[in-house]
């Protein structure tokens, strides 16, 4: 009793509805009274949402009169088509994205302080604690979030599925209680009901392509490959699937999937975009999944229905109705990704090649090459005609697989076959095996093969060290390529992606990026005076290779061209690192033996950039972030996810999306900020100053109007001034920079190397000689861009300092000794950023270009 009279009633301010209104800030109550007065306002509060939605309802159902399906769908290319639209009885097609009304009072606010909340992660304290101070009306998080979800009708359709992610409760395990692999049970009691364990979540597609169908804006983008294809009644929408795991902790603790859709009907540079990117399953971990097909049968159930029966949808663009028709044609992840979409024994079996059957050599691991070791018994394969397998074969080995009687013959037949299972995408018509699941070349070619080719040239792939190959290099060799490598950072352009890293120090931190820059741009200037020369020689078979992979276009000869390269490098590399001996047997993993097959997975699947895995990887990035609960991780990914593509979706409700999102008016700089000329594509940029020219940049001045432009400037009154300016946007969009603007010289990058494309008259040495012109490459550094007026003439020029004649050696790589003399060019000569490599007095030119320039804007120049 002493200690109840003793003890002291606790005091706080309560911020209730009715407590803020006192005139002398908020009203200090006890902690349980505030209590009480929290759970009055969360009541009131739902009370109130309940009438508004009630008030509200008539005017929901005419706006949104449109179904939504909860099917579920997975990472893969599709495959649109419109058929005839008057096979649609639809005499007064609707638009249910046009919503004409008015938000009520405080909502705008509410919306984009959520907008803000789903990019940022925001607490919901501070939510709150913003819309209590900073605006008018508060609107508590689960009012607006209601709001939005009426608005954008998407959300996640959970599934259960086993608490170890082994299965999903799908299809025949529907009514499952226990998970048939580990015997987890699928429910939890609490209180009197039963509650799932675990739930996988996926957005449905159909969802997503109705709304975005009905934009007008929207559905004209889809026509990107309509324009282009030759059969004059079908859109070949394309996406395609995009299938992996991550971490969902930095600790690398739960093991979450993703399967993400990519709209290839969108044109090739929107498609990537964050924006563009359709994820549609989360699988939870903390495991793989074991049971793919159980995650995949809603998916699946939908693609079929959209694959032959197809969904009616409204054509916002053409304003009328049509049946929209979807197909999946391909399948892109990594080697153990799609082993587990395939149900493939994967690259640790003797059949671990998805599309040949060349049977695996064992020692102490399985390996692939195509001759076996000496003293040996095995087959011998051919490796530009390998025994290639067929969607056929594959259905074959299934159905023998079917015939085991028991678990003993059932592995012998999964080891002699390779197949473990029959994948649920056999139920897709347009999904053929194994043409369907691309060669990624990120991992392939910018991860797998140079980190291994790496590890051979300074003596680290083999336990053995006895090993003396003539393409080891010592270690203070590659002291010296790192610090070449690490001193070159500034000198290469920004647009060439993070800046170059000492490779011997830092190479087991690579990423693709660099490891692609690595191979296309350093490694032959940095290796070929140190390793032997048919080294360099096989080595730069492989670079070529991956050069014409990253060209936006292949064409018919390149493919030719590539399967030469790729041919002679996988010779190359077997004679000289496997040398056909047992104990080196580990050099050929299947990374190289896929090698073989990229031609053909390029011929299946279209270029390599339309199937890679950067986008999907750049998607783990971003979701990352997002998880902050450790208790309920998956939940809270989810529900970010879900506000991401509701806010995504808004956009195409215009009305709303003004409401809340309005257009920020266009900013207008002054001719000091930013140049514009009509008779350009290229703008200039801030900072400037007037600039007057000496006597000897004044001649060349007046050389490039006579010789371009065909002005003469021996009259007086030629002005000796013009606007300088250190930046100009290329017509492409690229930022070149010059030294005059150059800051923070201590860290900042080079922009202001360039390669300039101009033509020049092949016989200019010859007078009495009929002019010829052709396109020549030079390249120059930048001193700074200027405007000149003359005559009514605006004329936008650049001061560059060219180098001194530039050579080619054996291995293709371009190099100059110095610096010549200096001029004035038109920008429109200038095509892109390159970098200058400096190596042993020399300066080799690093070029990223890999497709064919386009002159198509050159002015004919009679200048040298």
């Amino acid at each position: 009793m002493s200690k109840n009279k003793n003890k002291k009633t606790s005091i706080v301010e309560c911020n209730c509805q009715s407590c803020r209104l006192n005139p002398n800030g908020y009203k200090k109550v006890s902690k349980a009274t505030r209590t009480r007065h929290r759970i009055r306002d969360r009541k009131q509060s739902e009370q109130q949402i309940i009438n508004e939605n009630n008030d509200q309802q008539s005017d929901f159902n005419e706006d949104f009169d449109q179904e939504t399906s909860l099917d579920n769908t997975i990472s893969s290319e599709y495959t649109s088509s419109e058929s005839d639209s008057s096979s649609v009885n639809s005499d007064s097609p609707v638009n249910s994205n046009k919503i004409d009304m008015k938000l009520p009072s405080g909502f705008v606010e509410a919306l984009r302080l959520l907008e803000i909340k789903s990019r940022t992660n925001m607490t919901e304290q501070m939510y709150q604690e913003i819309m209590i101070n900073f605006c008018e009306q508060e609107i508590s998080l689960y009012r607006v979030s209601k709001k939005l979800e009426n608005f954008v009708q998407i959300k996640p359709e959970w599934i259960d599925c086993c608490i170890k992610s082994c299965y999903a409760f799908t299809g025949s395990l529907k009514n499952a209680q226990n998970c048939p692999k580990c015997n987890e049970p699928r429910y939890i009691k609490e209180s009197n009901s039963l509650k799932s364990r675990k739930k996988m979540a996926f957005f449905s597609l159909e969802d997503r392509l109705l709304i975005q169908y009905q934009d007008s804006i929207r559905s004209q983008t889809f026509q990107y490959r309509y324009e282009y294809t030759t059969h004059p009644d079908y859109i070949n929408e394309e996406k395609y699937a995009s299938l992996d795991g991550y971490q969902i902790f930095k600790q690398k603790t739960d093991d979450c999937w993703i399967i993400l859709f990519i709209n290839n009907n969108i044109n090739p540079q929107d498609r990537f975009k964050k924006e563009n990117l359709l994820i549609s399953a989360i699988i939870p971990g903390p495991n793989a999944p074991f049971d793919l097909n159980s995650f995949l049968y809603p998916i699946i159930g939908e693609l079929k229905v959209l694959e032959v029966e197809g969904i009616e949808c409204y054509d916002g663009f053409k304003e009328e109705t049509f049946t929209l028709r979807c197909s999946v044609v391909s399948w892109s992840g990594d080697t153990p990704a799609l082993a587990k979409l395939m149900y493939t024994a994967g690259h640790n079996s003797y059949k671990g090649c998805r599309y040949c059957e060349i049977h695996g050599v064992y020692h102490n691991h399985i390996y692939f090459p195509t001759t076996p070791p000496k003293k040996s018994k095995g087959i011998k394969y051919i490796p530009a005609n390998l025994p290639k397998k067929t969607h056929i074969t594959y259905l074959q080995k299934i159905r023998h697989l079917s015939t085991a009687q028991n678990s003993t013959q059932r592995k012998k037949l999964e080891s002699e076959t390779g197949i473990t299972g029959k994948s649920i995408l056999f139920e897709l018509k347009s999904t053929q095996f194994p043409d369907s699941f691309a060669l990624d070349i990120m991992h392939l070619l910018y991860e797998n093969i140079p980190s291994y080719m790496f590890k051979h040239w300074p003596n680290s792939f083999y336990n053995n060290k006895s090993f003396n190959d003539e393409y080891i290099l010592p270690k203070n060799t590659w002291t010296l390529i790192g610090k070449q490598m690490e001193m070159s950072k500034k000198t290469m352009p920004s647009n060439f992606g993070r800046s170059p890293r000492n490779i011997a120090a830092h190479h087991e931190g690579f990423k693709a990026e660099e490891w692609a820059n690595w191979i296309v741009l350093y490694s032959i200037p940095l290796l070929k005076n140190h390793l032997p020369r048919q080294i360099i020689k096989g080595w730069k078979y492989f670079v070529d290779a991956v050069r014409l992979c990253q060209k936006f276009t292949i064409k018919k000869d390149d493919l030719m061209e590539i399967q030469q390269l790729i041919l002679a490098f996988y010779k190359h590399y077997e004679m000289t690192y496997y040398q056909y001996e047992a104990e080196r047997l580990p050099a050929m993993k299947i990374s190289f033996h896929y090698l073989l097959h990229l031609v053909d997975s390029i011929q299946a699947t279209g270029p390599c950039w339309a199937t890679w895995q950067f986008p999907i990887e750049r998607l783990f990035g971003m979701l990352l972030p997002l998880v902050q609960s450790k208790l309920h991780p998956y939940e809270n990914l989810v529900n970010n996810i879900t506000l991401h593509e509701r806010f995504n979706h808004l956009r195409f409700y215009h009305t709303l999306q003004a409401q809340v999102f309005p257009p920020k008016p266009s900013k207008i700089h002054n001719e000091n900020q930013v140049y514009i000329n009509e008779n350009y594509a290229e703008n200039l940029y801030f900072p400037s100053s007037i600039h007057y020219l000496n006597k000897s940049t004044l001649i060349k001045l007046k050389r490039i109007y006579h010789s371009v432009y065909g002005i003469n400037t021996n009259e007086e009154g030629f002005p000796e001034n013009g606007i300088k300016y250190a930046r100009l946007q290329s017509r492409n969009g690229t930022i070149i920079g010059s030294k005059w603007g150059r800051r923070n010289r201590d860290f900042s990058r080079i922009n202001y190397t360039v390669a300039v494309r101009m033509q020049t008259d092949k016989y200019a040495a010859f007078p009495n000689r009929e002019s010829v012109f052709e396109v020549e490459e030079f390249y120059c550094c930048i001193e700074y861009f200027m405007v000149h007026n003359y005559k009514e003439k605006s004329i936008i020029v650049a001061y560059v300092q060219w180098t001194q004649q530039v050579l080619e050696d054996e291995w293709g790589t371009m190099f100059f000794k110095g610096y010549g003399a200096k001029q004035f060019i038109d920008v429109c000569v200038i095509d892109r950023c390159v970098g200058f490599l400096e190596v042993e007095n020399l300066y080799y030119i690093i070029d990223k270009k890999v497709d064919d320039p386009d002159d198509s804007h050159l002015y004919i120049s009679e200048e040298e």
